[in-house]
């Protein structure tokens, strides 16, 4: 940790937000600050593949949210690189919505990168503080306070700068990942009451299955919560700010819905899969806000009986049309989706035939009209067979699984 013209830097830190953003923030800063370069989609000629996230659509998406929580704070949960959409484009996006009024990170690295490119509104580290805790104080940063090791590793900060801590403390209903029980937690709180160094902000909970058709058990932890908070009241301690509802919460269970509400698949469209009658009609509103594009780089034609791909597993039952795209596997575009997947080009479906390379995948094109070098395709996007649920059912996961899958590098860009 160095001392620079007041602020503590942790140089490793830094260089660590650099290398992981560099390409986010370098094609986010030449689309929207220089006058002399053409819009993105010009640029995105040169890209292998790139993401582009819908800025009305994710607009749209929180003025859902936000009618359903009311006079609720809103944070919105940007861990997992913003569940892979990019962590600099989207709190682009949510610097510029007034309803928005904090962002939830993981680390204290994501914290940092979303100051790093002018995040100014309120930021939660609801994870894990890495790095120095210095710059959690210094960046005006809350952090999670889930055990006593914690604690004493802020205290120290605080006394070297001088500076309190503010955090929120997370207690464990259920979960069973992080976190105290509501009876240490309660202990905690007490302790804490006259500290000078750790200002109590917040305390949350986490669901563990409030999407479950019967939520017997997201109801038991908002009970068991709900005692804490009575415990406290009881008491006359007072905390700020009060969180436990997640997107689905929120639609489904609005007594979880107390001064803060967390979001994250919501605000990106990435909806669970939950039968109407057991959830506001409102949720089925929320869109994807994502779609990932790359160009054809070779067009070849087939005879029949040749293979395709690594391992020989696809044969051509007859005279064919391939076309070479430049993603595979490396990029996000799973292996599991050999002969097992269809990517969109010239108003048709083309089947992916053989297995995905590390960075190629070939698709049938025979039946598409014309097909060309340098003709986009969209891998995932708003088109039936490409959606998100199209892949999480050919990959046999859920939607962010999807999206976090793909890789930091690959740019993203606001459209």
């Amino acid at each position: 940790m160095t001392k620079v013209l007041g602020l503590y830097i942790d140089f490793d830190l830094i260089k660590t937000c650099i290398s992981i953003s560099y390409m986010q923030i370098h094609d986010y800063k030449k689309i929207n600050s220089s006058p002399q370069i053409k819009p993105a989609i010009d640029l995105q000629a040169n890209l292998h593949s790139w993401i582009e996230i819908s800025r009305v659509k994710m607009i749209q998406n929180i003025q859902i949210i936000k009618k359903a929580i009311g006079d609720a704070q809103l944070g919105v949960i940007i861990k997992g690189n913003a569940y892979g959409h990019g962590i600099v484009p989207v709190v682009q996006i949510l610097q510029e919505v007034a309803c928005v009024d904090w962002v939830i990170a993981f680390s204290l690295t994501e914290a940092l990168m979303a100051r790093q490119v002018g995040f100014t509104k309120k930021i939660l580290v609801c994870g894990y503080a890495d790095g120095l805790i210095e710059n959690a104080i210094m960046h005006h940063i809350d952090l999670v306070l889930h055990d006593t090791a914690s604690l004493e590793r802020y205290k120290l900060a605080a006394q070297k700068l001088e500076r309190p801590v503010y955090v929120h403390i997370k207690v464990d209903t259920g979960l069973n990942r992080l976190g105290f029980t509501p009876q240490q937690a309660l202990l905690v709180i007490l302790e804490l009451q006259k500290s000078k160094q750790l200002i109590i902000r917040g305390l949350f909970s986490h669901f563990a299955d409030s999407d479950a058709e019967n939520n017997w058990y997201a109801q038991k932890q908002l009970n068991d919560f709900n005692k804490l908070l009575d415990d406290l009241a009881k008491l006359q301690i007072e905390i700020p700010i009060i969180h436990m509802a997640n997107t689905v919460a929120v639609f489904r269970l609005s007594a979880a819905c107390k001064s803060l509400v967390r979001v994250a698949g919501g605000v990106y469209g990435l909806r669970k899969t939950i039968a109407p009658d057991l959830i506001a009609q409102d949720y089925q509103q929320l869109q994807p806000v994502m779609t990932w594009k790359s160009r054809v780089i070779q067009v070849r034609d087939l005879q029949v009986g040749s293979f395709v791909s690594y391992g020989c597993t696809f044969k051509a039952e007859h005279n064919m049309r391939i076309a070479t795209i430049p993603v595979g596997y490396a990029d996000g575009y799973g292996r599991e989706l050999s002969n097992n997947s269809v990517i969109y080009i010239n108003g048709i479906l083309a089947p992916v035939v053989g297995r995905v390379c590390m960075n190629l995948v070939i698709i049938d094109v025979t039946s598409a009209k014309s097909v060309c070098v340098g003709d986009e395709v969209v891998l995932l996007g708003d088109i039936d067979g490409v959606r998100i649920f199209d892949l999480m059912l050919r990959l046999k996961t859920i939607a962010c699984d999807v999206t976090t899958s793909l890789n930091w590098t690959i740019s993203r860009f606001i459209v």
